[in-house]
């Protein structure tokens, strides 16, 4: 039996079973169809449309952080593409679980946004009892631009190397100290990560990056991981030693700096920011915000701009990020629980 003649008849059986059937069923059947159809023909119309109103965009961090610059800048290019207002809200507070939480109880509309950063992973290893569901009450749309950290240390305590720094603390287990931006911060966790190595170093909190790098500058602490652009001017005037970055590839601001990761397989830090939508925002809307966020990222004045803070591009598709941040919950959910750290 030929092509032809096999699609023939099989069209006329499908045929027959349609004029066949009951006509209160084929009214359900057709009914169900004319409901989807409408479902699906609605969101794309939804989509083309969008955004209908004023944006929203939540950062749960206060007004002249990193964060916020990056936020302001992503807002003044969507109003620019979409010709819709895009209002930059501050929400700190709880550790950016305050901010985080008012955008999971939106509207999943795509009018409602989140910026996110490494924060946002730990939360949702470390606290028991959050507010949202760090996976199921958002919708990923991309993960937007990232930052190398780096580890620097005062002049005083003679090393020049990541393995330098491992020995010594091997030598003298939780005799160095190390200032962190805070207890469960990405700056302590990488930190932690050399227990793996058997170096045992103590651990200095600070409330933020400025008064931990003041005591390390002040050779009250021995070690800090920070942001490359905090501390570039300090290394470039020889006031820090740079031991490592904390990407898997040299840093573009400190190209003669090795990566920790030529010392210490596999490690790979990054200050990171991305963004979420509320969970169950429509795909073609999930789409739509992910293409202009990694369209801005090509235009030269963005580029240059991230160049001159020590930040690289990333522009992420919307699976990519969904799938980076379930990666990263269970990577620092094992080394919270090695650590025994406790951040409820």
């Amino acid at each position: 039996m030929n092509q032809k003649k096999r699609l023939y008849l099989t069209a006329r059986w499908i045929l027959s079973v349609i004029v066949n059937l009951r006509p209160i069923v084929l009214a359900h059947y057709l009914s169900w169809g004319f409901i989807f159809t409408l479902g699906v023909t609605s969101t794309v119309t939804f989509a083309q449309n969008f955004p209908e109103k004023p944006l929203r965009l939540i950062v749960p961090f206060s007004a002249g952080a990193g964060t916020d610059l990056l936020s302001r800048l992503m807002a003044k290019k969507l109003h620019a593409s979409w010709g819709q207002p895009v209002v930059v809200e501050n929400r700190p507070g709880g550790g950016t679980i305050i901010g985080v939480a008012l955008a999971a109880k939106a509207p999943p509309d795509g009018h409602t946004l989140v910026m996110v950063t490494p924060s946002f992973i730990i939360n949702a290893t470390g606290i028991k009892k959050l507010p949202y569901d760090s996976i199921k009450d958002f919708s990923p749309i991309t993960l937007f631009a990232t930052s190398p950290l780096v580890l620097v240390a005062h002049p005083s305590l003679t090393v020049n190397s990541v393995k330098s720094l491992i020995m010594l603390a091997r030598a003298h287990p939780n005799q160095i100290s190390y200032a962190s931006s805070g207890t469960g911060s990405p700056t302590h966790l990488g930190m932690e990560v050399f227990r793996t190595q058997g170096a045992r170093l103590s651990h200095v909190p600070y409330k933020g990056a400025a008064p931990g790098l003041i005591d390390l500058l002040g050779g009250h602490v021995q070690v800090m991981m920070t942001t490359l652009a905090f501390v570039k001017p300090h290394v470039e005037k020889r006031k820090l030693i740079a031991l490592g970055v904390s990407t898997a590839h040299r840093a573009r601001g400190l190209p003669n700096v090795p990566t920790i990761a030529e010392t210490v397989p596999a490690y790979e830090v990054l200050n990171w920011w991305g963004v979420l939508a509320p969970g169950a925002t429509p795909q073609p809307i999930v789409q739509k915000l992910n293409l202009a966020m990694v369209s801005m990222l090509q235009e030269p004045d963005v580029e240059e701009l991230l160049a001159h803070e020590g930040i690289e591009r990333a522009g992420s598709s919307a699976p990519a990020f969904e799938q980076y941040i379930r990666n990263e919950i269970i990577r620092w959910t094992k080394v919270i629980k090695d650590s025994a750290i406790s951040l409820d």
